[in-house]
């Protein structure tokens, strides 16, 4: 029995595919399975996969009969997973030589449920800076709660740069139809963990590719709005939990707020209608969230990242208008920011 699953999406992603499962294949520890659930790729992604699973005995390809998204894949993965600890991976990505290794070594030494770790980011050729938790911190491991300290409130709620427990997981699925469906699965597991640590190492390579099955059809489309159901469905997820509700709806917040930013780089979009829609949605999490910039997670984040906060400055200076900010009805202000979306295409 393998002591590590990973489990990949994969979808339109020819370009990138042999970078990523040659990183997969060449760690230096061995004792793994690698899952890939093709989502009805149009492209030589599912070709690719099959010269790798005749390569290697320990790959498994799963060709779906119609396209589902990247929830419904994890949880196909999920179904047949044999390890004791879970990986995800995306196929657009790739990891360092060591992430297994040193992941399930850090598991080991601490009996952890999760593992998480640092990532970078880059679009096309651009490397941009790498993404720390603790940027100041000097040891290599920290161990951390969802109920005590900062950790919760600076967590991604990617599953990506995570090794988690398959005990921890047991029946818990990513929600299928719907964009975002990392948030519930993510942070459900999060606070019904009671050992995690974060690995003080940048250990997963994250790259945005226009093509995949989220850039493709996110961007410019009203299921950026899913959002706001992905945190719906957080809160049904996470019933029976014991949490701080303030700080759940203070990460629900970032999390959002992080994906509404994007719109300022919707290239169909022109500035005035830009300036409308974010301004409902910003009014939506008024409603939802009241006092936005005094949130707990906000002025952390605020405070930690420059970049994000030379954003938030120039919207609320130059795009967040109160004449669009009016309405006290969510249905209201979200029929009306359909409408803007629908319009550009």
């Amino acid at each position: 029995m393998p002591n590590v699953s990973i489990i990949v999406p994969v979808y339109n992603c020819e370009r990138f595919l042999n970078k990523c499962l040659d990183s997969i294949i060449n760690q230096t520890y061995k004792d793994f399975e690698v899952i890939l659930i093709d989502d009805l790729s149009k492209d030589n992604s599912l070709n690719i996969m099959l010269d790798y699973e005749s390569k290697y005995d320990n790959i498994t390809v799963i060709a779906s009969k119609k396209n589902e998204g990247p929830g419904s894949s994890r949880n196909k993965g999920l179904d047949i997973a044999k390890g004791k600890y879970i990986m995800f991976i995306d196929s657009d990505d790739y990891i360092e030589p060591n992430t297994l290794e040193d992941a399930v070594k850090c598991a080991l030494e601490y009996n952890a449920d999760i593992v998480r770790y640092d990532f970078s980011r880059s679009i096309s050729n651009i490397e941009y800076a790498d993404r720390k938790l603790y940027p100041k911190l000097k040891e290599k491991t920290k161990k951390v709660s969802s109920r005590q300290g900062d950790y919760f409130l600076l967590e991604t709620a990617g599953p990506c740069n995570k090794l988690f427990s398959r005990e921890l997981i047991g029946n818990s699925r990513f929600p299928v139809g719907i964009y975002f469906e990392d948030l519930p699965f993510v942070i459900s597991n999060i606070l019904k963990a009671e050992n995690i640590v974060h690995l003080n190492e940048v250990l997963y390579r994250y790259r945005f590719n226009p093509k995949s099955i989220m850039g493709a059809n996110l961007f410019g489309s009203t299921k950026i709005l899913d959002i706001l159901k992905s945190c719906d469905i957080l809160d049904e997820y996470v019933k029976g939990i014991e949490f701080d509700k303030k700080r759940l709806d203070s990460l629900k917040l970032m999390n959002t707020i992080y994906i509404f930013n994007d719109i300022l780089f919707w290239r169909n979009l022109n500035f005035k209608g830009k300036q409308q829609l974010i301004s409902y949605l910003f009014r939506i999490l008024e409603l939802k969230y009241e006092d936005i910039y005094n949130n707990e997670s906000f002025l952390s984040v605020m405070k930690r990242d420059g970049f994000f906060r030379r954003r938030i400055k120039f919207m609320k200076r130059y795009v967040l208008k109160k004449k669009y900010m009016i309405s006290s009805s969510l249905d209201e202000l979200l029929s009306k920011a359909s409408q803007i979306i629908n319009l550009q295409k």
